[in-house]
């Protein structure tokens, strides 16, 4: 496959009514996923706090508490996505996989260190000041949390590796 030397532009738009359509289509996906991100957390209250109020404030605790975990592991994977076009781009083929290699090996390794500070420090709940019912739940809540964000973080660096490769369907 050989580079492409050419570069095509599209025609502007003629309309203001065609340029909404065209930032609507280009935009769409980033509007569902943020969409999405913000319901997730009333949809979670929802169901948790239909069972009991101890539950609801201790996963309302922990979502907060790993909250810029959260946000630190989506950043760490967002050079592999411009890495492995730019490498696309000049037609290696080898280095997108050690790209991804290596960034499963870096990532798998924050998450880890990431589970078992959640892990080893779930006693910090106790030190907030809650009910010691929530506080007991929050502990185990965290620790869950801790452990998810392995499989997570994975999932997450493939998708951030397939936006480089251009193959999510979405």
């Amino acid at each position: 496959m050989e580079p492409s030397t050419s570069i095509e532009f599209s025609a502007p738009p003629k309309s203001f009514k065609e340029e909404v359509q065209l930032t609507m289509n280009l935009g769409w996906p980033i509007i569902l996923s943020n969409l999405t991100q913000i319901l997730l957390p009333i949809i979670d209250g929802i169901m948790v706090g239909s069972i009991h109020s101890n539950q609801l404030a201790a996963a309302s605790l922990v979502i907060n508490i790993a909250t810029i975990p959260v946000i630190l592991c989506m950043a760490l994977p967002m050079a592999l996505s411009p890495l492995v076009s730019s490498a696309l781009g000049k037609s290696d083929f080898r280095s997108p996989l050690k790209l991804l290699v290596n960034g499963m090996i870096v990532g798998g390794l924050f998450a880890l260190v990431l589970a078992l500070l959640f892990y080893f420090g779930s006693e910090v709940v106790y030190q907030l000041g809650q009910d010691e019912e929530v506080a007991l739940l929050a502990e185990e809540y965290l620790v869950i949390i801790g452990w998810r964000l392995i499989l997570w973080l994975y999932l997450w660096r493939s998708l951030i590796f397939l936006k480089g490769w251009e193959k999510q369907k979405w």
